[in-house]
């Protein structure tokens, strides 16, 4: 769905911007040159808001991937610093033992 609604949304800019580029050119030069241009130009569309819709649609996966590896990375930091914390109550209570037995 997502797909189809880039390449709809962009065949439509496209169509929009087309419609009054061939709109002008056919009012002011009409000739068999301008209409075969205007019809080059309206097949042209097509690949172009395929294009467009591709360049869109991998944006968009490429913030989702950023997303989930920002959440890994934050996840990753954040077992790191529970670990950490252990770390040094485990660290801490063993120096308190060692100086109430007097070892150190």
């Amino acid at each position: 769905m997502t797909k189809l609604w880039l390449y709809m949304t962009s065949l439509l800019k496209y169509f929009i911007v087309i419609l009054i580029v061939n709109g002008i050119m056919l009012y002011f030069f009409l000739n068999i040159v301008t209409i075969i241009i205007a019809g080059l130009l309206f097949l042209g569309m097509f690949g172009a808001a395929w294009t467009d819709m591709k360049e869109r649609y991998d944006k968009k996966q490429k913030k989702k991937e950023l997303r989930f590896a920002q959440r890994e990375t934050a996840n990753f930091a954040a077992a790191a610093r529970h670990e950490l914390e252990g770390f040094e109550q485990a660290l801490s209570l063993t120096m308190r033992e060692m100086r109430a037995h007097s070892i150190l």
